[in-house]
C-alpha cells in the first residue's frame, strides 16, 4: 500500500486534466493542490472494492504486468473484501455508524443520545474512523449504505404495492448515493467542491 496519497496523478487521466486546468487558470490556482489527495484516496478505495476494482484500468494493467503488480492488486481486493464484509456486519449490528439521518431534528435527537457519525462503537463510546484512509471511506460508505437501505425498507413497508424491481433499483441507487454522501463529508474534498462551484460561478472565486 502506498505510504502517501499525494503521488502525482496519472498522465492522460481525467483527474490529471482537471488538475492541470485548475493550475493553469488563475481563478483556480489556490484550490489546485487539494485535488490530488482526494482523487488518490478515491482510487485506492476503489482498488480495495471487490467487483468495482476488477473493472478499473489500473487493476487490469496490474494484472497484465504480472509479478508484484498483479499480486498487490489482488491482495488489495482480498483485503478490501474482508473490510467491506466486516464493516457491513458491524453497521447492521449498530457498532458502526454512517452519516446518520439528513433530517435536522432527527439527527439532533440522535446526537443527544451520545451517538456520533462515522464512528465505531466501542462499549458505550464512539471512536471516529473518518481519517483512517482508505479504510475510513470503506467503513463510511458501508455505514451510509446500511442507513439508506434501512430507510428504503421502511418506505417499502409503508407502500401498499411495493415492486421488487423498483426496490432493486432503489438499492442500487443507495449504493451510489452512499458513496457520494461519504465523499462529501470529507474535509479533503473541499477543494473539488470549490472547483465545481467555481466552474458554476467563476466570478465568485475570482473575487
Amino acid at each position: 500500500m502506498e505510504a502517501t496519497f499525494t503521488k502525482e496523478l496519472a498522465n492522460g487521466s481525467f483527474s490529471k486534466k482537471v488538475q492541470d486546468m485548475a493550475t493553469q487558470h488563475p481563478a483556480f490556482k489556490r484550490i489546485a493542490p487539494f485535488i490530488r489527495t482526494p482523487v488518490n484516496i478515491l482510487d485506492d478505495t476503489l482498488a480495495h472494492t471487490p467487483f468495482i476494482a476488477n473493472c478499473t484500468r489500473s487493476y487490469r494493467d496490474a494484472i497484465a504486468k504480472g509479478g508484484r503488480d498483479a499480486m498487490l492488486a489482488r491482495a488489495k481486493v482480498g483485503l478490501g473484501s474482508l473490510v467491506w464484509l466486516t464493516a457491513g456486519m458491524a453497521a447492521v449490528n449498530g457498532n458502526l455508524t454512517g452519516g446518520g439521518p439528513s433530517n435536522a431534528k432527527a439527527r439532533e435527537a440522535l446526537l443527544e443520545t451520545g451517538w456520533r457519525p462515522y464512528s465505531l462503537k466501542v462499549g458505550n463510546k464512539y471512536v471516529s474512523y473518518d481519517r483512517i484512509e482508505p479504510f475510513g471511506s470503506i467503513l463510511g460508505i458501508a455505514g451510509d449504505f446500511v442507513d439508506i437501505t434501512a430507510a428504503l425498507q421502511e418506505d417499502k413497508r409503508a407502500s401498499e404495492d411495493p415492486e421488487l424491481s423498483q426496490y432493486v433499483t432503489q438499492l442500487s441507487s443507495a449504493m451510489v448515493f452512499s458513496l457520494f454522501k461519504n465523499l462529501s463529508s470529507k474535509s479533503y474534498t473541499q477543494g473539488i467542491s470549490e472547483l465545481l462551484s467555481a466552474i458554476d460561478n467563476p466570478e465568485a472565486l475570482a473575487g
